[in-house]
């Protein structure tokens, strides 16, 4: 206690002491001047209580003055020297300026202070509030109208324009089918021909026969039927009917015709049922293939809806975390006006609490603008057409999320994919036409080689009838028998489309490998999300619940007088911040949900969906297709 004495004792000494040095060397022009400003600064401390000057008393003992002031628990001030009066300015007499020293700068006297007053300086209705009230109301809610998740899964299978357009691939490859099937119709055919003719005779037929022109009068007409069978047979059957009148048989009518049956069969290049039906194989793969997609485009649909759904249910959720805060905003904001009211609380608080409900009213704004979006989004999924309830009322969702936690095993996951998801069976069909496609080319690159035949039985007679009695009866008959082949020098065309044939059975079966790889791929990123977000859904669970004890203990503490506004909007920002992130986690969680039944392909069957492809629309009947002038449509 004697050594802080001691302390004190020369800090308090050693301040009198240059203190007094100092005014000894002040001249007397600055001294007369730093005197009437010291005189003014006690009259500042003096009026609003900083420091009240006290008269140095030399007989006073300042170890006593220290000891006792620390007893008491006061401030220690120490004592100052007694301030001279002011010196009048006209009776400080004037120098000369010196020719070697330059003129001091003129001093200009300073005016009286005034300290700025709290209630001045702050206007506590600089932050309005009402605006935003307005805007709010101006902004009401229409008419509102409860969704499901069910009913958005109904409406979507029924209007979903992604579905709809994918589900006319499955009818194209029908028609696809159809047109390659029609390569084996039987191509029907028909002609009827009139020619008269009139020519001068030769010299032998005018010396012998003395005619001297010769006039003929010839009417044809020919029926037939072709086409080619699955086998690579081409076959032709026609029938003749002519009647002819001329010079040489007096024009007397003469009937002559038959019937002719022509077949051509294929021995190496072109034969067997593999190379001519290689395009309606091809066809009927390529449809089955639309069907897979059309399944993978159901559930990647479903799941955008579902997963819109969710967006919409966040959003809306954090929309009233922000309402929420708003909410607790207003409160202080209120508890700080009573405060200021009745004289336990400072105008600051106030314009704390006023700017951080303007912040917040900012926040409500920008999730009331987020549920918007989400809801756009969600009517573009479902194709809600203007007039529709859905369009023109606020859709409220009704199902909150609420997931369980769930074991999930990755082999399971993996192995369900690998048999489910129908990118691998749309990737084995596109083997198998590549494996198609080069048994078709590989037969190409054989020579051609065709055994045909034709048979010919007719008849001729002055009646129609005569004909067809020589068809039955053989009267005119014939045959032949020929062989023809051919063979390309070279065989460049051959050989480069069986390459690229292989090349394209190659391509497919790595584009299969790598579709494998991408699936597992999905699912194992499925997987460490939901891991992810179950921790996330527990550790922001248990954050809010302690903000929110954080926020009622701060808010008891204020209302005590313990804290600043400020203490309390920056946790009640946190509080905010924890809810926003329980609730992101939860939608994110169930999102991830069906990220992984997606990757795993039994979204369908999670929902208890049937998949049955659509049935192929009509076409047009043979007798309305070919007659014309009849709409087709």
């Amino acid at each position: 206690m004697n050594s802080l004495r001691l302390v004190f004792g020369g800090v308090v000494l050693a301040a009198v002491a240059a203190g007094l040095a100092g005014a000894d060397m002040i001249p007397a022009e600055k001294s007369n001047l730093d005197r009437a400003e010291l005189s003014r600064m006690n009259e500042v401390e003096a009026r609003y209580g900083i420091f009240e000057p006290e008269p140095l008393m030399d007989d006073s003992d300042p170890f006593e003055t220290l000891e006792s002031a620390a007893e008491a628990g006061e401030p220690v001030r120490l004592a100052q020297a007694p301030t001279p009066e002011p010196v009048p300015e006209e009776d400080v007499a004037e120098e000369e300026p010196s020719e070697l020293a330059p003129a001091p700068p003129a001093v200009r006297e300073a005016d009286d202070y005034s300290p700025p007053s709290l209630e001045q300086r702050i206007d506590l209705d600089a932050i309005e509030l009402e605006p935003f009230y307005q805007r709010l109301e101006a902004r009401a809610p229409r008419d509102e109208i409860p969704l499901t998740l069910e009913e958005c899964i109904r409406r979507a299978l029924d209007s979903n324009l992604d579905i709809q357009i994918m589900s006319l691939s499955p009818m194209k490859s029908a028609a696809d089918i159809m047109a390659a099937r029609g390569e084996f119709d039987p191509r029907g055919t028909g002609s009827i021909m009139y020619t008269r003719s009139q020519q001068q005779a030769s010299s032998q037929t005018v010396v012998f026969g003395g005619i001297t022109s010769i006039e003929d009068y010839r009417t044809r007409g020919q029926a037939g039927i072709g086409g080619r069978l699955p086998w690579g047979t081409q076959y032709d059957l026609s029938l003749l009917v002519e009647r002819e009148e001329n010079t040489f048989n007096f024009f007397i009518e003469e009937w002559s015709g038959g019937l002719t049956v022509s077949l051509t069969q294929p021995l190496l290049r072109g034969r067997g049922r593999r190379v001519n039906l290689a395009r309606v194989r091809m066809a009927q793969n390529s449809e089955e293939a639309a069907e897979y997609q059309l399944k993978l485009q159901v559930m990647s649909s479903l799941a955008e809806v579902i997963k819109a759904y969710w967006d919409l249910v966040g959003a809306t959720e954090e929309r009233r975390v922000r309402q929420s805060s708003m909410t607790n905003a207003e409160r202080l904001l209120a508890l700080n006006e009573k405060r200021l009211e009745i004289g336990t609380g400072a105008a600051i608080d106030v314009v704390q609490a006023r700017a951080g409900l303007a912040a917040r009213q900012s926040d409500v704004i920008t999730a009331m603008g987020a549920v918007s979006d989400a809801t756009n989004r969600l009517r573009t999924l479902l194709n809600v057409r203007p007039g529709e309830l859905l369009q023109e009322r606020r859709i409220i969702p009704v199902d909150r999320p609420y997931p369980d936690p769930v074991d999930i095993d990755v082999d399971t996951s993996m192995a369900r994919a690998l048999e489910m998801r129908p990118e691998l069976q749309s990737g084995q069909l596109a083997i198998e036409n590549a494996q198609i496609n080069k048994a078709v080319a590989r037969n190409d690159l054989l020579p051609q080689l065709d055994v045909g035949g034709t048979v010919f039985q007719g008849g001729r007679g002055p009646d129609k009838d005569d004909v067809f009695t020589g068809i039955r009866e053989r009267r005119d008959d014939s045959y032949s028998v020929n062989i023809q082949g051919s063979v390309p020098i070279g065989n460049r065309t051959a050989r480069g489309q069986f390459q690229r044939s292989r090349i394209e059975e190659s391509e497919a079966e790595r584009q299969l490998e790598k579709t494998r790889q991408d699936i597992m791929l999905t699912v194992r990123t499925a997987l460490t999300a939901i891991e992810t977000n179950q921790t996330l859904v527990e550790s922001s669970r248990q954050s809010r619940t302690l903000q929110e004890v954080n926020v009622a203990a701060e808010e008891k503490r204020l209302e005590l007088g313990l804290t600043s506004s400020y203490m309390v909007l920056d946790i009640q920002d946190d509080l905010t911040a924890a809810q926003s992130q329980e609730v992101q986690a939860v939608i994110n969680l169930e999102k991830a949900f069906v990220d992984l039944r997606l990757a795993e392909g039994s979204l369908l069957d999670e929902l208890g969906i049937e998949f049955v492809p659509p049935e192929p629309e009509p076409t047009v009947r043979f007798v309305r297709s070919v007659v014309p002038f009849i709409d087709k449509e």
